[in-house]
């Protein structure tokens, strides 16, 4: 293939505006440079050719990185050069001159990675060799013959290894463990299409160990795929019939024949001249008039076949106008054919009409005439080409089985002429008959059978690749299916179902890897190379590029791409495109916790035709999606959860047997108190999870779809809630059971299991021994701050169930550490415990004071208890355990973090009345500040304190303490008199 002129692309995908100083990364093979570029977050670049010589023009370069470069030593017969000259302020020129190499070179640029590197790739086309070295060629082979694959035998497909088709392309590997996908050594490498010299062995689509997916089998089952058209091999016999036609004439030697007359042997001419001539309407006119004429004309047979002919070639040369005349062409051939079976013309007639019938897809008509010409024609050279559209008319018809069996038998029974290519071709269409019966392992045998025994004419087929690497990915073989894909899109780079390929390769590595932004970079390079036009094969991967995009993108950029990927999917001409973009949107809705809208669309579709091909997938979508909707509802509001769980069980959620939404009713009901309903539920959960396969594909989709807690949580909360329902035996027992898979719990099921057997042992009155079990739980040192906090608020919990102030008051500190970054789910817990510490060092102030007011005045002779005197010596005894500042610094911090969840109105009046008895008005306005506008029984005490007189002359004491005070400014204008 020669290249005329280098094809520049340039990306509208960036804006104009530059980095300064671009950095600069040569590599230098013998038959390639490739310059990439980093540093520029939006790219402004050109590329230009004028015959042999290549200009670039770059944002500013790094000049230290382009003199290095340019002291590389390039393949012969290239020169890189600084074009100063072109150079300005804002962009750099470089020049590479290829005018002294002996092989034609082409390049190729692309971006890669993120952030934006820019990768200008210039590559020898080896095709384009020197004119000794054609010579040399067409001396030892005239016809191109095709590029022979390795010989060496493969023991299972895993292993298989195309070997290089291009010689002296030297590639570096990286170390064999690092990949564990695609070959161990280069695939089908051609120097063009996707051949990039920055990546030559396309590690840009392989997946590293490290980010390799558990089990890709179970992501795949949960994504949405649409199925991308097989590669069908196009009869061309057909096309070589219409390119030669039949040559009617009629012999001058019959002017003289006696049994013809003159006038009949004239007509017959003229009408000959006028097909030849293309006067069809005339021709028909005159043949009428001919027949009429001669009514046993012996050139009856030719002008038959002339007018069936013409009929034919006016369809051909306006099918939609003359449509009628395919039919009219058809009746006057099976006239011709019933009327001279012996006629040289016949089998040509019986086979065009079978080729016409197979193209128009009228597969029943096709089917007619070709079973005449393999049943009257058994031993005609065209016998295995006519059985081959047989077998395709057959599976236009649906009659499957018999295209197959006919496919075997042929194979069985070998070809009479080239005999290698002959059977591949019938290898390839029994794999065409699997194929359209979904029988794929069959069809894969069938390939791998190609594979073993033709190597050598594999790429004559690219249908053979592709065919074969969408069979591996409806076998869930993805490793295999990525190796066969890029060996197709390697070896057949202009082909336009390498937009198909190579989105497919970006959606398998989407499946292998866990790294999302990895297949962006297929997906990009699919829509770059092949996105463009109408009959576009990658709009699908623009499709899926959005999709990654939706979950992040605000409310106006999320409708622009919406409206995008459905734009896209109505200019594909796939079956369910509509639909698969639905999917797409709903799915990545779905990821942004955007249910509403997902919901939305589905439904709407849904019931616009609740009978179509896919109303059980979009019923299966609304149910899935309901559920997650009704689950993220119970997080924030249960009340209204259970309404919509309840308005929804008639319709969406009718007859689901999700595990996540019987276990979210139940945690519902446990959380509002209603014990006996929540067992129930959780009782339901365990019978459904316990018979779940959870090594089964089906198993783990439940458990990832479904988000499905371990079994020993449910048993642990049911536990939990029959406790609370005073069932001690039943509870009891799911303990019991706990306690026999320790070792298998995780360390938050192991506290929640231990905090339930405290819980257990107080109910039943055993609290001293419950106190001393989480007692020995706290002396671990080592646990998560969630389980440390778990069992902080157990034993508070107990302390407070004892009445042990005391250690209330010394645990409160770890509490409050451990409260001040609480998850929302435990928010309430702390604030409960909180309020008991709280409490209790109130009370424990309030009587030190007390106590101490008594003290004080037995001290003075007011008591004549025999007890004043040792009492007034052990007054330091009587100090509460923390003192009044330390509450009062406890309290603030307390209101801080609980007041916009809980009602804290009467603990801000308290710390205000602190600050008041301590003096300090300042902070006491301020802290009452929030209650003065509310109607509430505290408002009215704050409005009343500040009311009193001694409050109001020691508040104008302070003001008059303020340095910049002014009468205009002062706030005690503000207070009434």
């Amino acid at each position: 293939m020669k290249v005329k002129a280098l094809n520049f692309l340039l990306i509208y995908l960036f804006s104009n505006s530059l980095v300064a100083q671009v950095n600069l990364s040569p590599k230098i093979n013998p038959s390639s440079i490739s310059l990439s570029f980093t540093g520029a977050d939006q790219w402004d670049y050109k590329v230009e050719s004028a015959l042999d010589i290549y200009s670039i023009k770059l944002p500013k370069l790094n000049l230290e990185q382009l003199n290095a470069a340019l002291k590389l030593k390039l393949p012969d017969g290239i020169v890189m050069s600084y074009d100063k000259a072109q150079s300005t302020v804002s962009y750099d020129v470089i020049r590479i001159d290829s005018s002294k190499s002996k092989n034609k070179w082409s390049v190729f640029e692309y971006f890669n990675g993120k952030p934006s590197s820019l990768i200008i790739d210039f590559y020898a086309d080896e095709k384009q060799v020197t004119k000794a070295q054609n010579s040399e060629s067409e001396s030892k082979n005239k016809k191109l013959k095709p590029t022979i694959l390795s010989e060496k035998k493969i023991a299972s497909p895993k292993s298989s290894k195309f070997d290089k088709l291009v010689q002296d392309f030297s590639i570096q590997r990286n170390p064999a463990q690092e990949i564990v996908l695609l070959n161990e050594e280069p695939v089908s490498t051609l120097p063009a299409g996707l051949l990039d010299g920055a990546d030559l062995d396309f590690e840009r689509f392989k997946v590293p160990r490290s980010e390799l997916r558990a089990d890709p089998l179970v992501y795949s089952r949960l994504q949405d795929y649409i199925d991308y058209p097989f590669l069908n091999d196009r009869l061309k016999a057909l096309d070589k019939m219409k390119q030669n036609m039949p040559t009617y004439e009629v012999l001058e030697q019959d002017i003289t024949n006696k049994d013809i007359s003159a006038e009949e042997v004239k007509m017959a001419q003229l009408l000959v001249k006028l097909f030849k001539n293309k006067r069809y309407f005339v021709f028909f006119k005159t043949a009428e008039w001919f027949n009429k004429k001669f009514t046993k004309s012996k050139y009856d047979e030719l002008v038959k076949f002339m007018k069936a002919d013409s009929h034919y070639l006016l369809f051909q040369d306006d099918k939609k106008k003359y449509q009628k005349h395919l039919s009219i062409a058809q009746s006057f051939y099976e006239e011709a054919i019933e009327q001279y079976p012996q006629s040289n013309m016949t089998e040509r007639a019986v086979l065009f009409m079978g080729y016409t019938a197979l193209e128009s897809k009228d597969y029943i008509m096709a089917v007619k005439w070709l079973q005449r010409h393999t049943t009257k024609f058994q031993d005609s050279p065209r016998s295995s080409q006519s059985k081959l559209a047989l077998v395709k008319a057959l599976m236009g018809a649906a009659q499957y089985a018999d295209a197959t069996t006919i496919s075997k038998k042929m194979i069985a029974e070998g070809c009479n002429q080239a005999e290698q290519l002959c059977l591949l071709k019938w290898k390839l269409i029994l794999a065409d008959t699997y194929i359209a019966q979904s029988q794929w392992k069959d069809a894969d045998d069938v390939f791998l059978n190609i594979y073993n025994i033709h190597k050598n004419m594999i790429l004559s087929e690219e249908r053979f690749l592709y065919n074969w690497a969408s069979v591996l990915f409806r076998l869930d073989k993805f490793e295999l299916a990525l190796e066969r894909y890029l060996d197709f899109v390697k070896a057949f780079p202009s082909d336009k179902f390498s937009g198909y390929a190579l989105t497919r390769i970006g959606e398998i590595i989407d499946i292998l890897s866990v790294n999302s932004a990895r297949s962006l970079g297929a997906y990009q390079e699919a829509y770059f190379r092949y996105g463009t036009g109408e009959s576009s094969t990658a709009i699908f991967s623009r499709i899926r590029m959005l999709q990654k995009q939706l979950p992040t993108l605000k409310e106006k950029a999320q409708v622009s791409a919406i409206n995008e990927i459905k734009k896209l999917a109505n200019q594909s001409n796939l079956k369910f495109a509509d639909n698969f973009a639905e999917f797409v949107i709903a799915q990545a809705l779905s990821e942004k916790g955007d249910y509403d809208k997902s919901l939305e669309m589905l439904i709407q579709s849904y019931q616009a035709n609740p009978s179509g091909p896919l109303s059980k997938i979009y019923y299966s979508k609304i149910q899935n999606e309901t559920s997650k909707k009704f689950v993220q509802m119970a997080a924030s509001n249960k009340i209204d959860s259970l309404k919509f769980h309840q308005s929804e069980s008639d319709k969406w959620l009718k007859g689901t047997h999700r595990m996540d939404v019987q276990y979210t009713i139940g945690n519902i009901f446990h959380k509002l108190g209603q014990y006996q309903q929540a067992a129930q539920y959780y009782i339901d959960s365990i019978k459904i999870l316990s018979s779940l396969d959870k090594e089964s594909v089906n198993g783990k989709i439940r458990i990832y779809n479904e988000k499905l807690p371990e079994l020993a949580q449910i048993k642990l909360e049911l536990a939990d809630a029959l406790i609370q329902d005073k069932k001690y035996s039943d509870a009891s027992e799911y303990l019991k059971e706990s306690d026999k898979q320790s070792d298998l719990l995780s360390e938050d099921l192991k506290i929640k299991k231990s905090i339930l057997h405290s819980k257990l042992l107080s109910e039943r009155g055993q609290s001293e021994y419950a106190l001393r079990y989480i007692n020995d739980l706290l002396t671990i040192k080592n646990y998560s701050k969630g389980n440390e906090l778990s069992l902080v608020l157990e034993k508070v919990n107990l302390l407070s169930q004892a009445n042990n102030t005391v250690e209330i008051i010394n645990i409160g500190p770890r509490l409050s550490k451990l409260c001040k970054s609480v998850a929302e789910e435990d928010l309430f817990k702390c604030f409960q415990a909180e309020s008991k510490y709280i409490n209790v060092i109130k009370a424990d102030i309030d009587k030190a004071n007390a106590e101490s007011s008594t003290v004080a005045m037995r001290a003075a002779g007011l008591s004549n208890n025999s007890k004043s005197a040792n009492t007034a010596s052990s007054d330091s005894d009587l100090k509460p355990t923390v003192t009044k500042p330390e509450y009062m610094t406890l309290l603030s911090d307390y209101l801080i973090r609980y007041e916009n969840k809980f009602p804290l109105e009467s603990k801000r009046f308290e710390l205000g009345k602190l600050y008041l008895e301590k003096g300090d008005l300042k902070n006491a306005v301020a802290t009452w500040n929030p209650l003065e506008n509310k109607e509430s029984v505290w408002s009215k005490l704050v409005k009343s304190e500040k009311s009193s007189e001694a409050f109001k002359s020691d508040y104008r004491n302070y003001i008059k303490r303020i340095p910049a005070f002014s009468q205009t400014d002062s706030p005690a204008s503000n207070v009434k008199e």
